[in-house]
């Protein structure tokens, strides 16, 4: 169970009209895995889970799908880190809810798409309050049927003593399915980052990006001319 959840599993299903042994119960509620008990034997459960795929080549991966500011942002990340609990609160403040946990993607003339899976549509599971319906709660205009992903963002557990990028120079590395190569930002979550501030703020910063603008090349550049400014006026100082 433990080498499962490390590997992002989001779902386990047992087939075979069997049940789930305790330790396994209590390990999926701590990594928040899914656990399904069919009476459907192995080959009629894979079939079922292969269904959920596309048929032209579609995908089921893990991360919930939003639709924020027209853009489609993909949010992934370690389990219970809040990735549900910062989608709802999006969702609150009139961004479009599209999938929770588990995202079915294609490639459509070249661009990623993302959509719930049918079963799994217009539902959301928080903690504490178990399995939601953001179609009845909030609306029409709270739903998004499917979306491009533009954006990924990966929510990690902030590690005390790790080094974190906190200028980010550098361009963020590319989250690839399919082929199709998305730009990805990871933000490190500690106790007191509001996740929704920062994400609707990420998606503005990409955002930008994409028309060219890069707050810390912007910083760099000044920097680079005061201090060659600085140098100027040392050499006509008699």
């Amino acid at each position: 169970m433990r080498e499962k959840a490390d590997s992002g599993v989001v779902i386990i299903i047992l087939a075979g009209d069997h049940s789930f042994p305790s330790p396994i119960v209590e390990e999926a509620k701590k990594k928040k895995i899914a656990l399904v008990a069919s009476t459907f034997p192995r080959k009629k459960c894979q079939e079922v889970v292969e269904s959920l795929g596309d048929a032209s080549g579609g995908k089921v991966i893990p991360g919930g799908l939003l639709e924020i500011f027209g853009m489609g942002v993909l949010i992934i990340g370690d389990s219970g880190v809040g990735k549900s609990e910062s989608a709802l609160e999006l969702i609150s403040r009139g961004h479009r809810f599209v999938s929770d946990d588990v995202t079915k993607c294609w490639v459509s003339k070249g661009r990623l798409m993302g959509e719930a899976p049918d079963i799994s549509r217009h539902f959301m599971e928080i903690r504490g309050l178990g399995i939601i319906n953001i179609l009845e709660i909030f609306g029409y205009q709270a739903i998004c049927s499917q979306s491009e992903i533009k954006l990924v963002i990966k929510l990690q557990k902030w590690k005390e003593g790790k080094e974190y990028d906190r200028i980010r120079l550098r361009f963020p590395r590319k989250f690839d399915i399919f082929g199709v190569k998305v730009p990805q930002l990871r933000i490190p979550v500690a106790s007191g980052r509001n996740l929704s501030n920062l994400i609707e703020v990420a998606c503005r910063v990409h955002a930008l990006r994409e028309k060219g603008y890069h707050a810390p090349e912007e910083i760099e550049k000044r920097l680079n001319r005061a201090l060659s400014n600085k140098k100027s006026r040392k050499r006509r100082t008699p």
